[in-house]
């Protein structure tokens, strides 16, 4: 072969390149596909709904008012119910079934309420602590129209005479409750009366 026709299969080799098999050619370069552009007039999702929060439980004594058979002066009714173990209520001289009387202490609650549970929390009081225990007593619970719906009997338990009163199932609309001591410690005291730290209503 003469140099002209080296020269020309040269030129080409150099146009069609070298790296390629014969009969083979590059691959067509990959074309990306656009991506769609999100509606802009579209509304954002809505959001998912909170449960909503528990309502709180106001105390006792914002729920109700409180009257009793009577009270020693200095230890009022509304002892029982101010949520302090320690202060208790102490029913007046000799209010007590140790000496012939049937102490009670009555709520009325001002808004018809769900009713599952009372505890009612012995005499706690740190300067007069033994002595003024109820031992046995009564609830009565009525509902909104004054209707005697319940009434339980327990004797108190532990070392400072507590009762828990549990009703079959939650019952709704009361409208009052009364506690009466039916056997107490009337006569360990100087002054016959008896004594209730705390009323807890659930």
């Amino acid at each position: 072969m003469n140099a002209p026709a080296w020269a020309a299969v040269a030129c080409v080799l150099a146009a069609c390149g070298s790296k390629d098999a014969p009969g083979q050619s590059e691959a067509p370069p990959a074309v990306e596909e656009a991506r769609p552009e999100p509606a802009r007039d579209d509304p954002p999702p809505d959001p998912e709904p909170s449960a909503p929060a528990p309502k709180a439980q106001l105390p006792l004594h914002a729920r109700a008012t409180i009257e009793v058979s009577s009270s020693y002066p200095g230890w009022p009714a509304s002892n029982a119910v101010d949520g302090d173990e320690q202060s208790s209520w102490y029913s007046g001289s000799n209010d007590s079934v140790a000496q012939g009387r049937q102490p009670f202490v009555h709520l009325t609650f001002k808004d018809p309420a769900p009713l599952r549970s009372v505890r009612i929390l012995g005499n706690r009081d740190p300067n007069f602590f033994n002595g003024y225990a109820i031992l046995e007593g009564r609830l009565d619970v009525f509902d909104a129209g004054g209707r005697l719906v319940a009434t339980i009997t327990a004797e108190s338990k532990g070392e400072r005479h507590d009762f828990a009163f549990e009703l079959p199932r939650e019952v709704e609309g009361i409208g009052a409750l009364r506690f009466t001591s039916t056997r107490d410690e009337g006569k360990r005291n100087w002054w016959g009366d008896v004594a209730i730290a705390e009323i807890i209503v659930e």
